[in-house]
């Protein structure tokens, strides 16, 4: 299996995180005061970790799954990771960033789970969000792709068609003013020479 990075298709994703973490920061205004910088702060660290997470998934993952008996086993699993690195993963990400001092610890939690849950809602969306975000996107370039084959296509045909007809013209042109010279001239070149008999 091979995981070749795609700078190109990164972009798209990190387009999609702009924009998700505008919406996020624009939801956290309405919250509690005085905190808005340090919630929206910690959106873009918990950010760095979905948008990488979402990468993996849609561009390396969901592309493996066939949806036939050989793979009936591997989608349970698949889905099983992907729950674990949205809870557990996600928790642990938090975790780390606390530890690194570039999260603000604006909440404690009782225990590992009640951060989990708390995490989970967030990590969600993002799959949903980042997938249709996804999905929008390929969709247009698609569409764009498809329209573009399509003037390409009527480009070559017309292209051929001037070909084919440049040569007819060319000929027929020539044979007009043969024609014309035969007729009207009597020093045309002739095409039947008189062959003295001996």
């Amino acid at each position: 299996m091979n995981f070749v990075f795609d700078k190109h298709r990164f972009k798209i994703y990190i387009r999609i995180a702009v924009v998700y973490f505008l919406l996020s920061a624009f939801g956290e205004f309405f919250q509690e005061e005085g905190t808005w910088f340090q919630r929206v702060w910690n959106n873009a660290w918990l950010l760095c970790y979905v948008v990488v997470l979402n990468y993996c998934f849609y561009e390396f993952v969901v592309p493996k799954i066939k949806f036939d008996w050989s793979s009936l086993f591997s989608v349970p699993i698949i889905l099983f990771v992907l729950v674990m690195l949205c809870s557990f993963g996600f928790y642990l990400w938090r975790t780390i960033g606390i530890g690194l001092h570039l999260y603000f610890e604006l909440q404690e939690y009782e225990s590992i789970t009640k951060g989990v849950e708390t995490l989970v809602p967030f990590s969600f969306f993002s799959i949903f969000f980042f997938g249709t975000g996804r999905h929008i996107h390929d969709y247009r370039k698609l569409k764009t792709d498809t329209q573009q084959l399509l003037i390409e296509k009527q480009e070559a045909e017309l292209n051929y068609l001037k070909s084919q007809t440049n040569p007819h013209f060319l000929f027929n042109t020539l044979n007009n003013i043969y024609s014309l010279a035969r007729d009207k001239s009597d020093l045309h070149p002739n095409l039947y020479y008189d062959y003295p008999k001996f």
